[in-house]
Formats: C-alpha cells, sequence, structure tokens
C-alpha cells in the first residue's frame, strides 16, 4: 500500500465498485447497506468530522459512496485500559507472567516497556494499566479493511462465484452479487490502493480529472475503463 501524508488534511473520499447488471429490486438496499458498512468504519476510525456528508449512490453497474471531509490520518488518542491485579500480572519473583503478556500482545503492545505501566490502586486492589497515546487510524488501511467487511456483507440474496485473472496470470475465485470489473477510490486528487474480490484499483491519470468533475456534482460519470462501456449516472441510494 501507498504511503499516506501523515498531516491529517481532509479531502472528499470516493469509493466505487463496478459490476455486471445488478438486480434492480435489490439496488436500493445494495446502494444502502454499501455506504452505511463504509461510513461506520470510517467513523469508528475517527476519519470522519461533524460537517462530512455522506451520499450513497446505485446503478445497475455501480455501487458508490462520496463522503466529504475525510482526514487521511485520524488523530492520536489516549488510551487508559486496565490490564490485571498486580498479584497476577507478576510473580512472586516480580517478573510478568504469562496472563500480563498475553493480555499485552493481544491489545498489540506486546513489546512495550514493562516499567511504563501504571500501578493504582491499594492493596488487594492494586492493578496495573496500559496508559499510552495510540496512533490514530490511517485512511488507507481503514478503507481497505471497510470494503472488504462491506462487501461480505451486503444483503445478497445469491452469491455468483466465477473467477478474476490476476495480472500475474493467477485465477482466482470470487464469489459476488454479480462478476465485479473495477474498484475507484480517490481521497482528493489522491488514488488509494485499494483491492477486493481480486481486483486491485486502476485508475489512470487522466481519468482522475473526469472523477473530480464528477465528485463536484456528486455523480460519477465513468469508469476506470472510459471506452469500456456508455457512461452511466449513478442515481443516490436514498
Amino acid at each position: 500500500m501507498s504511503t499516506l501524508n501523515p498531516d491529517p488534511t481532509s479531502a472528499s473520499l470516493l469509493l466505487e465498485v463496478f459490476t455486471e447488471e445488478l438486480p434492480p429490486k435489490s439496488l436500493r438496499r445494495l446502494g444502502q447497506a454499501f455506504s452505511d458498512g463504509i461510513t461506520d468504519s470510517l467513523k469508528v476510525a475517527g476519519l470522519l468530522s461533524e460537517k462530512s456528508i455522506v451520499t450513497g449512490f446505485a446503478s445497475p453497474r455501480r455501487l458508490a459512496v462520496h463522503i466529504t471531509e475525510v482526514l487521511n490520518q485520524a488523530p492520536d488518542y489516549p488510551v487508559r485500559e486496565k490490564l490485571l491485579p498486580i498479584s497476577i500480572a507478576y510473580d512472586a519473583q516480580g517478573q510478568a507472567t504469562a496472563p500480563l503478556l498475553k493480555k499485552l500482545a493481544s491489545l498489540g503492545y506486546a513489546d512495550i516497556d514493562l516499567s511504563s505501566l501504571e500501578k493504582s490502586g491499594e492493596g488487594k486492589n492494586e492493578a496495573l494499566y496500559l496508559n499510552v497515546v495510540a496512533k490514530g487510524a490511517a485512511l488507507e488501511p481503514t478503507v481497505q479493511q471497510a470494503l472488504e467487511q462491506t462487501l461480505s456483507k451486503l444483503p445478497v440474496a445469491k452469491m455468483m462465484h466465477y473467477q478474476v485473472t490476476r495480472a500475474n496470470g493467477d485465477l482466482v475465485d470470487v464469489q459476488f452479487a454479480r462478476p465485479v470489473h473495477g474498484i475507484v477510490a480517490l481521497h482528493g486528487k489522491t488514488p488509494l490502493q485499494i483491492s477486493a474480490l481480486g481486483l486491485i484499483q486502476e485508475i489512470k491519470p487522466m481519468d482522475i480529472a473526469f472523477y473530480l468533475l464528477g465528485q463536484s456534482r456528486l455523480r460519477v460519470p465513468i469508469n476506470t475503463k472510459p471506452h469500456s462501456r456508455p457512461r452511466e449516472k449513478l442515481f443516490p441510494a436514498l
């Protein structure tokens, strides 16, 4: 994945999936579920603001969501979490016990300096606490995870099984409502390196200008291969 600018600059996010003809009766539900799934994940990660505006789209061959004011790096935040009672965290020799090390590893702090852990309370109530400043979420991996989870949870009545040929010639078994032919993820003018359903985002510099024009009107007039099929307007999922 590409490295995003650590400066917490906000811009509009466009995430779009190109498919073959989706079931007409399911379009609104699929569009709403797609929009909600992506938005909820970004919100939990702290990448949206109170002013972010979400617009979901759905057409027979596309599912998309456009969100304004999306950070490329969420702010760092304080974490204080109770780990274990002191009597369980350390053995008689004052060494960290297996339960403490396991607890720290599960929280992503396996390599933390044990002397930095906080002791609080008295007597039998004395416990060990993790007290750190955690790194805020980065946009690109968050979008990647959000897309994978959202696609897997869409209300699809019947999955279609098919194969996708990767650039190296390998075949990948995939299942979705209909075959997917492309993915686009743009944060402002910056493409995000996103992959799903056996595909990796491909967008050419000449295409970005069209997408930026489309975003300014809250619609997406083209796909990643502009000459592969007629242009198709997206309609709000709501």
